[in-house]
């Protein structure tokens, strides 16, 4: 695929921006998961405020459309530009900040190119929103809104199409409706009325689920086919995908004036591959990781590490088996205790005193309390005393 032109001068200050915040804010993924997906969700719509990628989710989503390819005939990429602040109310901005882009595709009978508005939601779902559609429009409404705002609308204005587009990463396949009219309550409408059922309620959104394209293949010239491939590692690591995914961002993203776009993808990769409990520190390392490609042992060091992740899960699945055994001993002991109390008891009290002091020291899990029951029962004359002493346990 052949990208458009490199990185401008306002992509480098809004990436320079997002790359400082990010590399102050990466966190120790196996120690707070949580944290982990925050910092992966700011690296992720940092990715998407570049215009390569930008470009490439545009090319890949309307590669699986019907009809998308016609589009793609008509676009011109090269004037992709991140739509003007003021278009974006405050509302969306709260939300979604800098995820609007357009770009200018030519009508199928006129010379001149026209304006396609081109939203894209980064914010990379990872469970299933069942009231998306309805977000969406409401996205869709207000760019709306703040393109016609104050300004006298003329009769033959038109509104611009949107691409809306979610990036869905979850465990199990979407099963939102992808429309507002999807939404709608139908059962009183008669199908047979073609101007009811095809009543336009709605925009719709596509979408990219990652759970879908496993087993696919994908191609290695698109920026976003990539990250799906390296959403779709899975838990346990393979070393020699993870190394085929690195090279081929190298060979896409190797120029210079896209240095900065390559910087963010591998940062948000670093922090994808690190729910495998691997966590590939050198992707942070420029030199240091084009110095590893040059001699070849890059994919020795993913190997390295991935085993020693392994090792370490080994070892705290064995400290904790035997951390298990123990309490599951200890328990045992104070079972078997518990049962040699009440049987004392009732052979000296009889079955009474004996199911009481069962129901009194079921929780209990003191052995030192235990066998201070147990000097009651040697201690105490007849059931009533050792009733009474039993009352002042609980």
């Amino acid at each position: 695929m052949t990208t458009s032109s490199g990185t401008s001068g306002r992509d480098r200050d809004r990436i320079n921006e997002q790359s400082s915040a990010l590399s102050s804010d990466q966190p120790d993924t196996a120690v707070a998961p949580e944290l982990a997906r925050l910092s992966r969700d700011r690296s992720s719509k940092a990715v998407f405020q570049c215009k390569e990628p930008v470009e490439h989710l545009v090319r890949f989503v309307l590669s699986e459309m019907k009809q998308g390819r016609q589009w793609l005939q008509r676009m011109d990429f090269s004037t992709l530009e991140p739509l003007p602040t003021e278009t974006v109310d405050a509302w969306l901005q709260a939300g979604y900040q800098d995820i609007a882009w357009r770009l200018k595709v030519r009508a199928e009978k006129q010379a001149a190119p026209e304006w396609l508005r081109v939203l894209i939601l980064v914010e990379f779902q990872s469970k299933v929103e069942f009231d998306m559609a309805l977000r969406v429009q409401g996205y869709v409404q207000r760019m709306h809104e703040q393109a016609w705002k104050e300004r006298r609308v003329r009769r033959t204005d038109r509104l611009p199409p949107v691409l809306a587009v979610v990036f869905y990463n979850g465990a199990h396949p979407w099963r939102a409706e992808r429309s507002v009219w999807d939404l709608t309550e139908k059962q009183a409408l008669r199908d047979r009325d073609r101007e009811v059922t095809r009543m336009p309620v709605g925009m719709r959104y596509e979408l990219v689920d990652v759970t879908q394209f496993a087993g696919r293949p994908l191609s290695q010239d698109n920026i976003v086919e990539l990250m799906i491939s390296t959403e779709l590692l899975g838990k346990d690591l393979d070393p020699a995908a993870a190394h085929s995914i690195l090279e081929a961002q190298g060979r896409l993203l190797g120029s210079r004036d896209q240095r900065k776009v390559l910087e963010l993808v591998r940062g948000w990769t670093r922090l994808t591959i690190a729910r495998t409990g691997v966590d590939l520190d050198v992707l942070e390392d420029r030199e240091k990781m084009q110095e590893m490609q040059r001699s070849g042992r890059m994919l020795t060091y993913i190997e390295a590490c991935a085993q020693e992740y392994r090792a370490k899960l080994r070892a705290e699945g064995g400290a904790k088996a035997r951390a298990e055994a123990r309490a599951e001993a200890r328990a045992e002991s104070l079972r078997d205790q518990r049962v040699g109390l009440c049987r004392l008891a009732e052979r000296k009290f009889g079955d009474s005193a004996a199911n009481d002091l069962a129901r009194r020291i079921e929780d209990i899990n003191d052995s030192d309390q235990l066998w201070e029951v147990g000097d009651l029962i040697i201690d105490c004359g007849d059931a009533g005393e050792f009733a009474a002493h039993l009352r002042e346990i609980g």
